[in-house]
């Protein structure tokens, strides 16, 4: 009769037990959700989204912007288990600290300044550097970054005005 090891450590047992958890809690909205949305493409959409976000530490880490252990993997499993894990416990403040409805106005605020900006980046490169190679054209050019500056400024304005303490956290 074979002996069973104990070779789990505190990392291990908890990464299981975590696992095991939210394994079951997946399935169960899985199975909610492929009844509301009825196509699976749409139910894998967001783990798939998690799972690259899960790479960004990692990336910044290779990139110096990180501690250099977001950028290391596991010896084990080999996976970035510190940028996994840096995500989850990420994911799990923001998922208490609040209502989706405010989570999504910090971060539509935020994310829509930046687009605005990369909007009217558009404008700037073309200004500072007419002769460069552009591996696409904009199609409309001027009218349409000015349209999406313009719809991305409104936004933001709305944005603050209908909650400014949530758009200003953001």
């Amino acid at each position: 009769m074979r002996q069973l090891i104990r070779g789990l450590d505190f990392t291990g047992a908890t990464s299981l037990v975590a696992g095991s958890m939210i394994g079951t809690g997946v399935f169960f909205k899985a199975a909610i959700m492929s009844q509301q949305v009825g196509t699976p493409a749409l139910v894998l959409a967001p783990w798939l989204t998690a799972g690259l976000m899960s790479l960004a530490p990692f990336a910044m880490s290779r990139d110096g912007l990180l501690a250099r252990r977001f950028g290391e993997f596991s010896a084990r499993a080999r996976v970035p288990m510190w940028s996994v894990l840096a995500i989850t416990a990420w994911s799990c403040i923001l998922a208490l600290s609040g209502t989706f409805d405010q989570l999504t106005d910090l971060t539509i605020f935020r994310e829509w300044i930046f687009y605005g900006l990369t909007g009217a980046a558009v404008f700037v490169l073309r200004r500072k550097m007419p002769d460069a190679p552009r591996p696409y054209r904009t199609i409309f050019y001027p009218l349409t970054p000015l349209i999406f500056v313009a719809c991305a400024a409104a936004l933001i304005l709305t944005s603050f005005s209908a909650s400014p303490v949530e758009a200003m956290r953001g």
